[in-house]
Order: structure tokens, then C-alpha cells, then sequence
């Protein structure tokens, strides 16, 4: 059976037998109710009385709707006293969860938005200020006061300097250097990464790499081919015989060649492609060179319409290439 009890504000509320004896919150106002013992009429319970013109503070009042928990053996009330806070009004206890303070009627919802408000903006405020120092930085200075990364060749940053149109390098790597010059390689903001040639302190040559691994000038002097009659080199106790399908310095940086030697193929270890490449390299007094096992290859990587009509060529001939110090195998170019 339930028990009924009567607020101060009017509410009804019906609680059940076993909280008899105790006190609990109105869900409508609040404010603390006493449960009268089982068999009792339940009596409206007085208004909170005034001192000075203020409500006296209680210490019974608990979450909203719940029952305050009995006082333990020691006496200790303390998951009661947790509940409870003081309204700043009128100093009466007050449940943390109640959305106004029942003995003057404060509410408490805004100055708890308030709260949160004021943690957000002191957490938030921090990160907009750098965001706009960051964007008010970029503008006044968007191209990072000229700065040039670190490694660059004097020769090419004074280049760069007096060329904007390349834009502004963000990076910069040094590229082996050929018999008689220097190269570097640079990355720019925009993505491109560009090879510097330089020579008797200035910039010769610019290029850029196509999407086929072919090199494109893009500023400076090209040279042009000279005739070459291939020449065939006779086997020695460490090397087999090869022949010289191609020789050529191009802006007078080293002599890059095109070598066939029939007895290698795929099937060869790297190992000992790159020995042989670099003994060669070495006799010849090349910077660079591609070796192949056919004619077909060699044909296929200087001419696009062979290449179209003999798509295996370089899948089966190409062996390697040794590019700024570095040997390549065939299969990283054409697996």
C-alpha cells in the first residue's frame, strides 16, 4: 500500500511502504518531504522558515525523487551531504540535480551553461588565436621571407632567386655529380621536382622528369647527338665480352653509354649485373650507363614506335641501369 504525501507546493505524491519513516525530494519543486510512518495521515510539511528576510538553510535535501538514505550506525550521512549544495541566493541545501533552488525560487540551468561556456571558450580561445596568427603570418609573408632549404648549391639558390617562375623549393638534394659539373635535385611547393645542372659557377640546364622516366629540358641549352659507330670489346678474365651500342656527354657533365652483352639476361642475379656494370663503368670512364641483353631493348628505349611494336622488349631485355651511383635493376623499370 502507498503512502500519500502532501508538499508545500501542493504536488501529491504517492511513495511507497517501504520508504516509511524517511525523507525524499517533490519531483515538481525539490524542496525536502517527510514519509510519515506506515498507518499515519501525512501532514503538509511547514515552510522553510526566514532569518532576516532570508530562507534558513536546510541539510535534507537529496537527488530529486529519491529518497534520502537512512543515517548509518556512525551516523554518517555523507552520500546525503554529497547531493547537496548551497544556493548562492539564500544559503538554503539545495539538491545538485534541482533545477532551481525551492526556498527562492533560483534557477541553476543557466549558470551552468554558463560554465561550460566559460571552459569552452578558455580551451577554444587558444587554438583561433594561432589559427589566425598562422593565416595572418601567411599573408604577410607567403613566400617564408625568400628562405631556401638547407644543402642548396649556391649557384642554383642565386638561380632561383632571379627565375620565381619555378616557385619557391622546399627541399633540396644533392644529385651525383658529373665529370665536370654539379647537379641537384630540388623539390618545389608545387610538387615538382626539378635537376639542377651547374657548371663554371652557373646554372646550365634545368630538367624535369616525364611520367615514361624520360628527362625534359625545361630551361637552358640541349645538345644534340653526335654519330656514333658501336664498338665491340673483347672478353677479359673478369668481364665478358659486351659492345657499345651508344656514347654520349651531354652538357659536358660525363659520358653516359648503351651497352649490349648477350651472355646476361633476367635470369641473372642483380648481384652480378651491377658488378659487371660498374666494371665497365669504371674502363670506360662513364657516369652512367644501361645495359642490355638484346637489340630489341635498346631499340624500344629510344624509340617510341618500336617500343608500341615490341611491347617485351624492355620487359625482357632491359637489364639495369647505374644512375647517380646507384644500380637499378631492369624489373623496377619494366617488371
Amino acid at each position: 500500500m502507498a503512502i500519500r504525501v502532501s508538499c508545500q507546493c501542493g504536488k501529491q505524491i504517492l511513495v511507497p511502504d517501504k520508504y516509511a519513516g524517511r525523507m525524499g525530494t517533490c519531483k515538481a519543486c525539490g524542496a525536502v518531504v517527510h514519509i510519515p510512518p506506515a498507518g499515519t495521515h501525512a501532514r503538509k510539511p511547514p515552510a522553510i522558515p526566514k532569518i532576516d528576510g532570508r530562507a534558513a538553510p536546510s541539510n535534507l535535501q537529496h537527488d530529486v525523487g529519491a529518497p534520502v538514505p537512512r543515517a548509518s550506525s556512525s551516523g554518517s550521512t555523507d552520500k546525503s551531504k554529497a547531493a547537496l549544495m548551497a544556493c548562492p541566493d539564500c544559503g538554503a541545501a539545495v539538491s545538485r540535480l534541482a533545477p532551481n533552488c525551492p526556498a527562492c525560487g533560483r534557477p541553476f540551468k543557466k549558470a551552468r551553461r554558463g560554465c561550460l561556456r566559460s571552459c569552452l571558450l578558455f580551451v577554444g580561445l587558444p587554438f583561433v588565436a594561432l589559427i589566425l596568427l598562422a593565416m595572418i603570418g601567411s599573408l604577410l609573408d607567403p613566400d617564408g621571407g625568400n628562405s631556401r632549404p638547407s644543402g642548396m648549391i649556391p649557384e642554383v639558390s642565386k638561380f632561383l632567386e632571379s627565375h620565381p617562375e619555378f616557385g619557391r623549393p622546399i627541399h633540396a638534394r644533392r644529385a651525383q655529380n658529373w665529370v665536370k659539373g654539379k647537379r641537384q635535385r630540388i623539390e618545389f611547393m608545387s610538387g615538382r621536382i626539378l635537376e639542377f645542372y651547374e657548371l663554371n659557377g652557373q646554372v646550365m640546364t634545368v630538367w624535369e622528369s616525364s611520367p615514361d622516366r624520360e628527362r625534359v629540358i625545361v630551361w637552358g641549352e640541349s645538345y644534340k647527338p653526335e654519330p656514333f659507330v658501336p664498338v665491340d670489346r673483347p672478353a677479359l678474365s673478369d668481364l665478358p665480352a659486351y659492345k657499345i651500342l651508344y656514347v654520349v656527354e651531354p652538357m659536358k657533365g660525363g659520358k653516359t653509354g648503351d651497352v649490349l652483352m648477350p651472355s646476361l639476361s633476367r635470369s641473372t642475379p642483380t648481384v652480378e649485373r651491377e658488378s659487371i656494370a660498374r666494371r665497365i663503368t669504371a674502363l670506360e670512364g662513364w657516369v652512367e650507363i644501361r645495359l642490355y641483353s638484346t637489340e630489341e631493348a635498346y631499340e624500344a628505349n629510344y624509340s617510341a614506335s618500336f617500343a608500341e611494336q615490341h611491347p617485351n622488349a624492355m620487359r625482357t631485355g632491359f637489364l639495369g641501369v647505374i644512375s647517380d651511383g646507384q644500380f637499378i635493376p631492369g624489373e623496377i623499370f619494366y617488371p
